[in-house]
């Protein structure tokens, strides 16, 4: 089959968009800005402002800018299927690509496209010196003598990698190494957060390495106590990533709006330098954290301040949470003594628990570790709990029809037993449970006691009705088994959940 070359691709956009790429000329890179010219005056006049700063500074790297107001472009917005107004699509050659900008704001905007869209490494020199310093957060450049003087090599493949989340440039003119005040060769990173703002390659330039300047490049390319948030997930995803999810996350979490919060993280900030190569520091708005989700952290509940430490590999072994004592002041003698102990193996982790569903729909109760006393320590409730695990996920999958059946067969027994389910990879399971030698594993709990009996009968709803009754008898039943559900056609039709936990790789630092 005939391939279809770019500029035949671009040439049916001609058809489309004669505005964005001229038939003379074909553009590398165009915007669309895609608006609604009746939208309220504040949000439509702030947008445009954004697009007409972004349209100036993209104008001196040939990338051409339009904006069309699909209240009177009907017929083209339609064409052009834009989401949610106003809107952003990006033309390589014609063709069209999505906005995966940071934000709409101008300075994200352009470092968007000159990222993704212009050349790998910057060509800089006196006329475009300030503004390559001043386009995105963080941006590294190279001063040489030749094009391939060291360290261009070691440049060149820092900017394969991390040409997405980096301005890389490199200069071989003297005048410009001059007006940065540096020699050459060098390497400078010029970031928009913390200080020193200008940071000098420290090492022997002539033997940088590849990784060396990558691994440089990525622990400077988070703020040394940034916040994470939904706006900064991103960049930590990255980051995490780059460093094969192998270094600690410690957050501190309060409350922004506090008089004390400013004060709390600036003094925490020298900890952060000295650990950096260890750790990541960050800090998160309590306000934004969903209540049900706060076991998840290690903590029962959050107090103002709190600090813990998260080791973010996942694999072989869980994310664990190492949560700071909240009786114990928050203070940087206290957090740096934390800090030790734990890089030392000395600090515990929390027990490890799923959040706290936010309902529970079902007839089978979604147990998680946070609730294992108010749940199974209940003294009035006969408890049968069913654990199930990743790496049997098809057997307990199977079974899954079975066990809601059963939740169904006691639905009307909800205030004397509790039939319930547990991610035995997401939750600690107590040691008074005993073993799990495979999953699905099966645990009843007698009201009134704490004694856990194993089910080791055959996993058929009659045989497990039948092993409730025995170990319940007339005490759950009551009077003629009122509240017994007859099996008759349960489960038939009802739809079951499928067996699966939050897998992000965020999930538990986002809450």
């Amino acid at each position: 089959m005939r391939r279809l070359c770019p500029s035949f691709l671009a040439s049916l956009s001609l058809l489309a968009l004669p505005f964005l790429v001229n038939a003379s000329r074909l553009t590398k890179v165009s915007l669309a800005a895609f608006y609604d010219g009746l939208a309220s005056a504040d949000a439509r006049v702030d947008f445009l402002a954004q697009i007409d700063e972004a349209t100036v500074q993209l104008a001196t790297h040939d990338i051409h800018v339009t904006k069309v107001d699909c209240a009177t472009e009907t017929t083209l917005c339609e064409l052009h299927k834009p989401g949610p107004l106003p809107f952003l699509r990006v033309y390589h050659y014609g063709i069209p690509n999505a906005y995966h900008g940071k934000s709409m704001e101008a300075t994200d905007i352009v470092a968007y496209l000159l990222r993704r869209y212009t050349d790998t490494i910057t060509e800089v020199n006196v006329n475009n010196f300030e503004v390559f310093k001043q386009t995105d957060t963080f941006a590294v450049l190279a001063f040489v003598r030749e094009p391939t003087d060291a360290p261009a090599a070691a440049l060149k493949s820092a900017a394969r990698k991390f040409h997405q989340q980096i301005l890389f440039g490199m200069s071989t003119d003297p005048e410009t190494a001059a007006n940065a005040q540096v020699s050459i060769p060098s390497i400078v990173v010029y970031r928009t957060f913390d200080d020193p703002r200008t940071t000098v390659y420290p090492g022997n330039i002539s033997e940088l390495s590849a990784a060396t300047l990558e691994a440089w490049l990525t622990d400077l390319s988070l703020p040394l106590i940034g916040e994470f948030s939904e706006a900064s997930i991103r960049e930590y995803i990255d980051y995490f990533d780059a460093v094969q999810w192998t270094k600690p996350m410690a957050t501190i979490i309060l409350d922004p709006t506090e008089p004390s919060a400013g004060p709390l993280i600036a003094s925490l900030r020298p900890l952060a330098a000295k650990y950096r190569s260890e750790m990541v520091f960050s800090w998160m708005d309590l306000r934004m954290i969903n209540p049900n989700t706060v076991p998840a952290y290690g903590f029962a509940e959050i107090n103002q301040p709190s600090f813990v430490i998260q080791s973010m590999k996942m694999y072989p072994q869980p994310r664990r949470q190492y949560p700071y004592d909240q009786k114990v002041e928050l203070d940087p003698e206290g957090v740096e003594a934390f800090v030790e102990l734990y890089l030392k193996g000395g600090v515990m982790p929390a027990p490890l628990t799923r959040p706290i569903p936010v309902e529970q729909p079902w007839n089978v109760y979604e147990l998680v570790r946070a609730e294992w006393d108010e749940v199974v320590l209940d003294d009035t409730k006969y408890v049968f709990i069913e654990f199930y695990g990743d790496h049997e996920r098809d057997e307990s999958q199977l079974f899954m029809p079975t066990w809601y059946q059963l939740g169904e067969r006691f639905a009307g027994l909800k205030d004397k037993i509790t039939i319930a389910h547990m991610d035995a990879d997401g939750n600690d399971v107590p040691l008074s449970v005993g073993p799990l030698p495979r999953y699905p594993a099966l645990t009843f709990k007698p009201a009134g006691t704490r004694e856990f009996i194993r089910y080791e009968g055959e996993l058929e709803i009659d045989e497990l009705v039948a092993f409730v009754e025995e170990h319940a008898g007339n005490s759950l039943l009551g009077q003629g088994g009122d509240g017994v559900q007859d099996l008759e056609g349960v489960g038939s039709g009802e739809q079951v959940p499928i067996i699966g936990g939050l897998d992000s790789e965020m999930d538990v630092a986002l809450g």
